[in-house]
Order: structure tokens, then sequence, then C-alpha cells
């Protein structure tokens, strides 16, 4: 693995749990479609200086982030890029079959969303 990174990071929707795995987009460029960067996983967050297990909608704390080899900060991604949580259709599957009833409408709303942008089916 690479070199791990803490950020200060604000939950601008839905929430965010130890594990989930984070990207950047980038947008479309001439031919091209728009790129996933995969950063790595949430190791640990902090929230007020204590650990906690996830970050819902409008909080903010520390959150360490174990990266592969090859990302590098200012390289692959900025402080400006909005970073999200990697969606896959196994994932959504996942959701589905094991957390139906915890996921609000707004959180499925944004599934949907996330999953336009990733271009699942």
């Amino acid at each position: 693995p690479g070199d791990p990174f803490v950020a200060g990071m604000l939950v601008k929707e839905g929430q965010l749990r130890r594990g989930t795995p984070l990207c950047v987009i980038t947008p479309a460029s001439g031919d091209s479609g728009p790129t996933v960067v995969d950063l790595g996983r949430v190791a640990s967050i902090e929230k007020d200086k204590k650990p906690v297990d996830e970050l819902k909608r409008g909080q903010s704390g520390a959150v360490k982030v174990e990266t592969p080899n090859n990302i590098v900060f200012g390289r692959h991604f900025t402080a400006k890029d909005a970073l999200y949580s990697r969606l896959t259709r196994e994932s959504i599957n996942a959701l589905k079959e094991h957390f139906k009833d915890d996921l609000s409408k707004e959180e499925w709303q944004l599934v949907i969303k996330l999953k336009r942008m990733f271009g699942i089916i």
C-alpha cells in the first residue's frame, strides 16, 4: 500500500463510514468521458478528536484514507476535488440485501445519483 493521508472532510450528502472506498471523478474532456480515480478506503474517522464509525450529512471530521501505491496528492487529486463513495453494482446489491431499511429515501436517491455518475446499469 501507499502512504495514507488524513484530511478534514465535510459530508455533503449521505454518510461516510469506516471501510468506504473513496474516489475522485474528473470531468469529461475531449472525446473521453469522465475518469474515476480510486483513492483507497477510509481507515478511520475522528470527530472532535474522538474516534467515530461514521459521519452523517452536515458533519465534518478528520478522515484517514489508506491508499494504493500509485496515488499522489497534487497529481491524482487536490484539496479542491470532491470525493465520492465508490459504488459498484456489487455494493449496490449489498445495500439492497443487507441495509435496505437502514437507508432513508434521501440516501437511496443519492445511490441513484451516484449510480448514474459511475454509469452503473
